[in-house]
Order: C-alpha cells, then structure tokens, then sequence
C-alpha cells in the first residue's frame, strides 16, 4: 500500500520513545520569543504549525481596552509533533528561557502521523 500514515505502536503514556502532539498556547506578544526558539532549535521542531487564536475565560489576562471590549485575548497556538523525550526537554528549555504563566501547554498521545500522498507526487 502506498505512503499510509505512519502508526507508532502502542506505548505506554510517557514512554520516551513514543510520539506525541505538543500544543502550546501563548499571548501574540510572546510570538517572537517562541517562534524564534523554536526555529532555533530544528532538532525538537523539524516543522511545526502556528495558528492565531483568541482565549477566553477567567484565566485568561485582557489586556488593553479592545480586548476588555470583546472580552476575549489574542493568543497563538503552536503545535508540534515531536517524542515524548524531546517534548519534555523543549518544555524544560521554555521553563528557563520564557518563564511566562500565560504560556499554556498539553500533550496527546499520537496515533498515527503522515502525508495523504507520497511527497512530490502532485494531485
């Protein structure tokens, strides 16, 4: 069968050698500091994938008089697939270099992970 989506075998939760899907959320003005990271470091995000988002809640700081009006904040999230292992040193080197509380994290396990087509192929 051609190119199917890769599936990693069945892992326990934590399992260094198993893959996961890392979402961070953070404020807009912390774009550069953790996109920069990120591209700095190929070796934890090869690629991954940053989309604007607003947050909403208690938990959530408004900052400025257009956020207090719509209540809601202007957050991006970036997601990454990555192993458990290199999930938790990226983590680890966030901790040290951007200690932010505003800067929400979580993992899922990861099923399965590919192209729907063979790379270079067209259609």
């Amino acid at each position: 069968m051609p190119d199917e989506p890769r599936a990693t075998p069945e892992r326990a939760v934590g399992d260094p050698s198993g893959e996961c899907l890392l979402t961070l959320v953070f404020p807009a003005a912390l774009e550069e500091a953790i996109v920069g990271h990120l591209l700095e470091h190929p070796e934890w995000a090869s690629g991954f994938t940053c989309i604007h988002v607003e947050g909403h809640g208690r938990s959530v700081p408004l900052r400025g008089s257009a956020e207090l009006v719509r209540g809601r904040s202007k957050r991006l999230m970036a997601q990454i697939v990555i192993s458990n292992g290199e999930c938790r040193r990226l983590l680890d080197h966030f901790r040290e270099t951007v200690p932010n509380p505003e800067v929400v994290f979580w993992t899922v396990p990861l099923a399965a992970y590919g192209r729907l087509t063979a790379a270079g192929t067209g259609t």
